[in-house]
């Protein structure tokens, strides 16, 4: 039995009011000033290879974690860093927690996205247009874990000559209670998933 969507929403709702609010400029600059690394070598150090089945162990300590935190969880990619933290002696950290709300919110989101692209697909299948689903859900396959990979919109290509149909349909009272990146052809398709798997993996 598939979860009701209302049920998922209200549930999402209640992780995202449980997200820790974290000001930035509020955090002690003793911890900035003590570890000597910059932010970003700190978050990179933390993501490489986060996206794997079963990461390395993090090379960072906990005072580290908690000046990080908040930039990730404000960049998206919490859920990520949860990841990579679980089993080791951070997870039990209040930073790894706030990560954790973060992770859990995404994988609700997940479930809520794919049931919204089957209802797209059935909308345009049903005027016989055809179409490539990319980025996104199609992304966020190949992760172990679809909250790994965020995402928003739905984006799909479609042949030129349905363009406007596509178009027409997605603003339908149906169709607006989705949000559809239309893209008109795909003759660069290669190229873009080329780069786009390239960055996914950096």
């Amino acid at each position: 039995m598939q979860p009701d969507r209302r049920l998922l929403q209200h549930a999402g709702d209640l992780c995202r009011r449980q997200l820790p609010v974290i000001e930035l400029t509020s955090l002690p600059s003793v911890l900035k000033t003590r570890t000597g690394k910059p932010r970003s070598r700190l978050i990179s150090s933390l993501l490489t290879g986060a996206w794997r089945e079963t990461p390395a162990a993090p090379e960072i300590s906990a005072e580290e974690l908690v000046i990080i935190a908040p930039l990730l969880i404000a960049s998206g990619g919490g859920a990520m860093a949860f990841w990579k933290l679980r089993g080791t002696p951070l997870e039990s950290t209040q930073a790894a927690a706030d990560l954790k709300q973060v992770y859990r919110l995404y994988t609700l989101h997940a479930v809520v996205h794919e049931r919204e692209i089957q209802q797209v697909i059935k909308l345009l299948s049903r005027e016989g247009i055809d179409h490539i689903l990319v980025k996104g859900w199609s992304m966020a396959r190949v992760y172990p874990e679809p909250a790994l990979r965020p995402y928003g919109d739905i984006d799909l290509f479609v042949r030129p000559e349905q363009f406007a149909l596509a178009e027409k349909i997605m603003g339908s009272i149906e169709g607006r209670k989705f949000f559809v990146d239309l893209h008109k052809g795909a003759d660069h398709l290669d190229e873009q998933i080329g780069r786009a798997s390239c960055r996914e993996r950096v």
